[in-house]
């Protein structure tokens, strides 16, 4: 063979040289990165999850259920352990030590995690303000995933045997005084409401400033009994939730329910499920994201209709006219707590709250400063 061949021929033999050594590297690094990535959705995953508020129609836990029978559908090998609890019991496990990889808990629960919350290095696909809840010092370690709001039910029969107009500033009739019947043994209120870890007069503070009269706001001992009261005619006005309105939705698809008003209340809410990391290793903290980028996805934030309650990504996946104008009325910019604020935290905010709306000024700055409203 001449040289002048030779150089012709060389490029081709370089090529085929090339071919023939790729697969001897390029595929065993495939294969090694498959491997791994391969073992990362194996396994348990334990997680807590812990209520603290009412919810929408159905079972928070029965929806986690049934989210994460999906997941592990699509990862063969991981299995997504869920024990309910409550807080005190969550706390009791942890004095004892005793930890799961992925905690899910309302606002009031989560200052128990506080110290042991991972940095959260996942992706992101909900709104701003619930990032910000979700931060402490200045990292995000909660992440919500579900969520409801407050609105005010009014009996439209009452308003107008009481000479109330409700097209005006509806809200502000929860000011006026109750009317007091039964030959003065019975007391009607302008406005029932009732808290359990929640605060639902922020809400009320958030949208309108006034001082309440003497029989015009009752709290009840549950929002079942709060609830029973306005459905009995023995309020006026409701200061309820989303678990509310569903009630009252079934109400109306029974045909058993009398005219009333609903007023949708903006910018603020409380009533937030968020999930935290709570896992020492690397590779259970990765399975860890794994559900929560999973339970912030569209397809599981379009799932929470099923059961009443609402996304926090921004979008609005309900058909129902009523929960429509709920999640619209969540959609607009929102004040949330701090995701591991405690319980005393809370009470003292709702405390202030009251004061406020009996006609002490201090504390009505207080609240407004500490919660931004």
């Amino acid at each position: 063979m001449t040289i002048k061949k030779f150089i012709k021929i060389l490029p081709y033999v370089f090529l085929a040289g090339i071919l023939i050594c790729v697969p001897a590297f390029v595929l065993p690094n495939l294969k090694k990165d498959y491997k791994p990535q391969d073992k990362t959705i194996q396994g348990v995953v334990s997680m807590w999850h812990i209520e603290n508020f009412e919810g929408g129609s159905s079972s928070r836990h029965q929806f986690l259920l049934s989210q994460m029978i999906a997941l592990e559908k699509k990862h063969k090998g991981l299995l997504v352990s869920i024990q309910s609890l409550t807080k005190a019991q969550a706390q009791d496990q942890i004095e004892n030590g005793i930890l799961p990889d992925l905690v899910s808990f309302g606002t009031g629960v989560g200052d128990i995690f506080a110290d042991y919350a991972q940095d959260y290095q996942g992706r992101l696909n909900i709104r701003p303000e619930f990032i910000k809840a979700g931060e402490k010092g200045g990292k995000v370690k909660a992440v919500a995933y579900m969520t409801g709001g407050y609105l005010i039910f009014c009996n439209s029969e009452l308003a107008k045997t009481m000479g109330i107009d409700t097209n005006n500033n509806l809200i502000n009739n929860i000011f006026i005084d109750g009317y007091v019947y039964n030959k003065g043994k019975s007391i009607r209120y302008s406005l029932v409401t009732a808290r359990e870890n929640n605060l639902p007069l922020a809400a009320v503070l958030k949208n309108t400033i006034g001082v309440f009269q003497k029989n015009s706001y009752f709290e009840a001992q549950s929002e079942f009994d709060a609830y029973n009261m306005f459905v009995s005619k023995n309020a006026l006005m409701l200061l309820g939730t989303q678990r509310d309105l569903n009630r009252v939705i079934n109400r109306i698809n029974q045909n058993n329910m009398f005219e009333s008003e609903i007023l949708y209340l903006k910018g603020y809410t409380d009533l937030v499920q968020y999930l935290s990391v709570t896992a020492k290793t690397a590779e259970k903290q990765q399975k860890a994201r794994l559900i929560i980028e999973y339970l912030t996805n569209n397809y599981a934030q379009s799932a929470l209709c099923e059961m009443g309650m609402f996304s926090v990504d921004g979008d609005n996946y309900h058909t129902h006219d009523m929960l429509k104008k709920m999640q619209n009325a969540i959609n607009h910019p929102l004040i949330t707590p701090n995701a591991f604020s405690g319980q005393d935290t809370m009470d003292y905010y709702h405390d202030l709250c009251k004061k406020a709306l009996n006609g002490d000024t201090q504390s009505l700055n207080e609240i407004k400063a500490e919660l931004g409203l």
